[in-house]
Parts: structure tokens; C-alpha cells; sequence
């Protein structure tokens, strides 16, 4: 069964727990049932991967406990180790010792601690979601695969995100950054009672900005409202359509006096 969680303001589905699968760092303990294999317990390396007897390394980042016990089990017989599949029990026990950082606009900075994976929309959660004056944009920095190269960055929408879209819900890894990145805010000007710099959603009027900064002062002039946007002032005859006029992130609102 699936279940909303409010995240940053908005509403996004969660799926129904799932068996935990295995990843890099987790202890194994696999056990034949009535019969000595040697090695019982199992760290699983940086590449996946655990040194089982008679088979050598065998790949288990990202299979469940039961997924693995039937492949041990097959490969056994395969490998004529064994004359049939035995039964096999496999304890997986994931240790609260890998870390991924949270920072930017997120209610909670810092590192948050995890065991076994944590999805992108999970380590969020963790760090109470996305603050007030967050935007869209999502940064993710892996370290680089080889020495001396360039980190790997994903950018990911947070609204995206949020709305319930998990094909952008990346699986982190132990030392990813994330970075959530503060809104461009607009800023309103002059003859407003409440002049300040604000976070505007996505399609925002004209008039909608001076109301959210507390409306016209009594010697404002309405009528000749002004936009300065990338160090421009946009045409006069674009913005007198205030009820039409959709600010920008970025952009200068600016009210004048009344002409007396």
C-alpha cells in the first residue's frame, strides 16, 4: 500500500517498503543447512562482490537475502559443489556507517547517516525536507571513479521530485553531496508597504508579486509599475498589463510615486 508524505510544501507518494537489498559495506552471514561450507560471515566489498567458497567472488550488490540464497544455492549445483540445491538461510545486517552530506537550502545541513541504500527523496526526508527559499534544481556530487579525475554531477528538479516523479529518485552513494539550491528571489521596490526580496512561484503576476510585499502605498502609482530584468527595464507597455505580466526569478519590480 502507498503512502503520501509532505516534503517541502507539496505532496509525493511513497512506495510500500521493500525487502532490503543488499549493498556495498553490509555483513552477510550465509549458512548450508547440514553442511560445512568453510566461511560463514561476509563483508561485501567496494564493488559488490563477497569471496564464497568453491565459487569465488560472486556479485551480490542489489539482491535481496532471498535472491541471494537461491543463487548460491544454483550455483553450487552448477558448479557440481553440491548434487541438488540445498537449503540455505542468509542474515544480511546493515551497519548505520556510510554518509552522504546535505546542504543548501535544505531545513537540516549536514551529514545524514545511512545503512544498506538510501534513494535521493529518503536522504531529504531525513534532512527535513526542502527549506522555504529553496528552488528547483537538486545538484548531486560523486566523487570522481579514478584518482584526479572530475566529480560526477547529476542535477535532479526538486519539484519533480516532490510531485511524485521517482524515475528521478536516484540511489546515493556513500559520500555524495547533496546540494539543493536556493530560488532566485524577486524583489520589490519603492512605494509597496513591504519592500523585500521574495520566492515567487512558477508563473507569478505582476500583481500577484506587490500584493505578496504587502500591496501599493497610498502615494504608489500602479499605473506605472516598472520590471528591470538581466539589468534591463522591460517595455512600459508589457507591464501595464500587471494581471497578465509574469515575473521572473531574478527580476527588479519597482513602484514609483503618484505624479501630484
Amino acid at each position: 500500500m502507498a503512502a503520501a508524505l509532505a516534503i517541502g510544501g507539496q505532496a509525493a507518494i511513497l512506495a510500500a517498503p521493500q525487502s532490503p537489498r543488499i549493498s556495498t559495506g553490509d555483513q552477510l552471514k550465509i549458512v548450508v543447512a547440514n553442511i560445512d561450507m568453510g566461511a560463514t560471515e561476509f563483508t561485501v566489498d567496494t564493488e559488490g562482490t563477497i569471496n564464497y567458497p568453491y565459487l569465488g567472488k560472486i556479485k551480490v550488490a542489489g539482491m535481496t537475502s532471498t535472491e541471494l540464497a537461491a543463487k548460491v544455492g544454483a550455483d553450487l549445483v552448477t558448479e557440481k559443489v553440491l548434487t541438488r540445491a540445498p537449503q540455505i538461510m542468509v542474515d544480511l545486517k546493515q551497519l548505520d556507517t556510510k554518509t552522504v552530506t546535505l546542504s543548501g537550502a535544505v531545513v537540516n545541513k549536514g551529514p545524514v547517516n545511512f545503512a544498506g541504500q538510501i534513494s535521493l527523496f529518503d536522504a531529504l526526508v531525513k534532512a527535513g525536507g526542502a527549506a522555504a527559499d529553496a528552488g528547483d534544481n537538486i545538484s548531486v556530487r560523486r566523487r570522481a571513479a579514478q584518482p584526479g579525475g572530475e566529480p560526477e554531477i547529476t542535477v535532479v528538479s526538486r519539484r519533480e521530485l516532490e510531485a511524485g516523479d521517482f524515475s528521478k529518485n536516484m540511489t546515493l552513494q556513500d559520500g555524495d553531496v547533496v546540494i539543493v539550491a536556493k530560488a532566485l528571489q524577486v524583489f520589490v521596490e519603492g512605494y509597496v508597504n513591504s519592500p523585500n526580496g521574495y520566492v515567487m512561484p512558477p508563473g507569478t503576476t505582476l500583481r500577484q508579486a506587490i500584493t505578496l510585499a504587502g500591496g501599493v502605498q497610498e502615494l504608489g502609482a500602479l499605473n506605472r509599475v516598472q520590471v528591470v530584468r538581466n539589468g534591463k527595464p522591460v517595455d512600459a507597455k508589457l507591464t501595464k498589463e500587471i494581471d497578465k505580466f509574469v515575473v521572473q526569478p531574478g527580476d527588479t519590480v519597482i513602484v514609483p510615486k503618484r505624479k501630484m
